[in-house]
Parts: C-alpha cells; sequence; structure tokens
C-alpha cells in the first residue's frame, strides 16, 4: 500500500468512524483536522453545521457535537439557516485546515489527518497547496477524499448562489486522487470488514514503521 490512504464512500457510511477508531492508540502522535457534525439540542435527529476540528485528545475528538445555538460552535464553516439553505461562512474550513496541517508538521506528528476534502475548499490556493507539498513529502496521510458528485449536491443545495469553479476543483481532486503516492478505498455496506482491515493495517504500519 502507499504512503498515503483515503476513504470514499456515501455519506454517513462511517469512514471518519473507522479513522477514529484506527487511530485512537496513536492520538499523541497524529495531527491534522477533521469535521464535526453540529446537532440542535432541541432536535437532536437532525444536523444543522458542519464545524472544523483540529485532532487532538480522546475526550476532544468527537465527530458529533449537540448545542443549544450555532453561535457556540468554535470552527463553524458551514450551517443550515432558518429557511433550510445551507451556507458556507467563507475561509474558516480553509484557513484552520491549513493551520491543523501546518501545526501537524511543526510538532512531528507521525500520521496527519485530513478528514474530509475534496469539495469546494479546493478552490483555495492555500489550502489546495498544503494538501499537495505534504503528499509529496514524507508524512503519512490518513483521511477521506469526498465522491466528486458532493460537490454538485452542494451546490444545488445552495441554491446556485456559489461561484463554484467546478473544473478547477476537478483537476486538483484528480491530482490527488491520481497521486503516485495515494491509495483510495471504497467504503460499501457489504466490504466495511475488508477495508476496516486494510485501514487498520495500514495505521498499524505507519506506527510499526517508526519503531523501526
Amino acid at each position: 500500500m502507499n504512503c498515503h490512504l483515503f476513504l470514499q464512500g456515501d455519506i454517513r457510511i462511517g469512514k471518519s468512524t473507522l479513522i477514529r477508531k484506527a487511530i485512537l492508540s496513536y492520538l499523541n502522535d497524529v495531527g491534522g483536522y477533521y469535521v464535526q457534525r453540529i446537532y440542535a439540542n432541541d432536535n437532536p435527529k437532525r444536523y444543522i453545521g458542519f464545524a472544523v476540528k483540529p485532532v487532538s485528545m480522546k475526550d476532544d475528538y468527537q465527530l458529533n457535537a449537540y448545542v443549544n445555538s450555532l453561535s457556540d460552535v468554535n470552527g463553524l464553516f458551514l450551517y443550515c439557516n432558518q429557511l433550510g439553505i445551507w451556507q458556507q461562512i467563507p475561509g474558516v474550513f480553509t484557513r484552520a485546515a491549513v493551520d491543523y496541517m501546518n501545526n501537524a508538521i511543526l510538532q512531528k506528528k507521525k500520521l496527519i489527518i485530513m478528514d474530509e476534502l475534496g469539495g469546494v475548499e479546493l478552490e483555495d490556493i492555500a489550502f489546495s497547496k498544503t494538501v499537495l507539498s505534504i503528499l509529496n513529502g514524507d508524512i503519512p496521510v490518513l483521511g477521506v477524499l469526498k465522491l466528486p458528485l458532493n460537490v454538485q449536491k452542494f451546490k444545488k443545495a445552495a441554491g446556485g448562489k456559489y461561484d463554484i469553479a467546478i473544473e478547477k476543483i476537478q483537476r486538483i481532486y484528480d491530482e490527488i486522487k491520481n497521486h503516485k503516492k495515494v491509495t483510495v478505498l471504497t467504503l460499501s455496506k457489504t466490504e466495511d470488514f475488508s477495508v476496516e482491515t486494510k485501514l487498520l493495517g495500514f495505521v498499524k504500519g505507519v506506527f510499526d514503521r517508526e519503531k523501526i
């Protein structure tokens, strides 16, 4: 398997859950970012936003959060307004994610998490350059690569309000997915055991290699 591993699959199929499970024992040596799903306390079955968070200690590394108000959420970058339209807060995701990835490098982490990428954030030059620079480097990466159709879904959900450079995103997306050091595994309901086995093997291999 190559130096970097990305999971793909349908929304809410369990990609981030598998990654979290695989790296919990190694968190002191892991950096990067993940996306947290935000729910309202008064309606805990419906998510209302997404926030970007640093990979940190177990108690802080929570894939879901429940809040009284979106104003309580640090790192909020996408939310559903009162009209049911999803709205982006420009720059929040990309600035934070770049900081978390660069901090992982400065702190000499042994594994960098990129959970997730492959959408409108690829328009951001600093973000894309950071991602590609890390992929060209020697620090292993584990992450989630969005399915291409999710960009189109976002554009439709946003009511066409955002000028998304689809061609630019697609070019960088392809560069990531087809990178010579990248392996992409597709998670499905019928193949989750096989993917999980490969994922656990990848993580174990990263840290076993560091012991040599």
